[in-house]
């Protein structure tokens, strides 16, 4: 039997939401994005699913809602989620 993954969200990616929410005006669109991310998040069935970071590389795997990138990193039955980006923005404000 598979054990299920268990996605684990790190203080970076949760002040990423955060920001998401402060920066937007339409509330009720920006609260459906980011419960629309942080569901697929739940929905990785294992932990190399999704490609890897082109910025990061190894072990840094990445996934796309719209135009927010979801970074995240497998160990074991857990991917931690790293951060989330806006990929309208400059990528070397990543880091």
């Amino acid at each position: 039997m598979v054990k299920k993954i268990q996605a684990v969200w790190g203080s970076k990616a949760k002040s990423d939401l955060k920001t998401i929410h402060k920066r937007h005006s339409d509330k009720e669109y920006i609260k459906k994005v980011t419960s629309t991310i942080v569901a697929n998040s739940k929905q990785i069935v294992f932990a190399e699913q999704y490609q890897e970071d082109e910025i990061l590389g190894l072990p840094y795997r990445r996934f796309f809602y719209k135009h927010w990138k979801i970074v995240y990193k497998p160990k074991n039955n857990i991917i931690q989620i790293f951060r989330v980006f806006d990929t309208r923005q400059d990528p070397n404000d990543f880091h």
